[in-house]
């Protein structure tokens, strides 16, 4: 593949779940315009991207974009315990981010299926 693939990283506790794909959505906190649809991405984990390990590829099925108070049962599907209803996202978010994150704050929703190797 030409240039760095995408990657999406996440914290170590979440490992199991992404490697059984049990964890097919992330709520990451503001607009981030980095991901696309069909984007191939790398899943790693770590507590930094510079110091993660791969779990596996991804390609990215949708991308959207709202405020927290704006969530729907659809959003949430696929996402991991800590994020399983609208009411505890905000507190999970603060939790990751290390700021008070309110139903107000712009969300970045992206839902991926497992691939089984980067594709060029």
């Amino acid at each position: 593949m030409i240039g760095m693939l995408k990657r999406l990283n996440f914290f170590p506790h979440y490992k199991t779940l992404l490697e059984k794909g049990l964890k097919n959505t992330t709520i990451r906190l503001g607009v981030n315009n980095r991901y696309e649809k069909n984007d191939i991405v790398s899943i790693t984990v770590g507590w930094s991207e510079d110091n993660s390990e791969e779990v596996g590829f991804a390609k990215i099925v949708s991308v959207a974009h709202k405020k927290i108070k704006d969530l729907s049962e659809d959003d949430l599907e696929g996402e991991s315990p800590d994020c399983s209803n609208k009411a505890v996202v905000k507190y999970a978010l603060s939790a990751i981010y290390r700021k008070v994150v309110s139903e107000e704050d712009d969300i970045t929703i992206i839902k991926w299926e497992k691939t089984e190797e980067e594709k060029d």
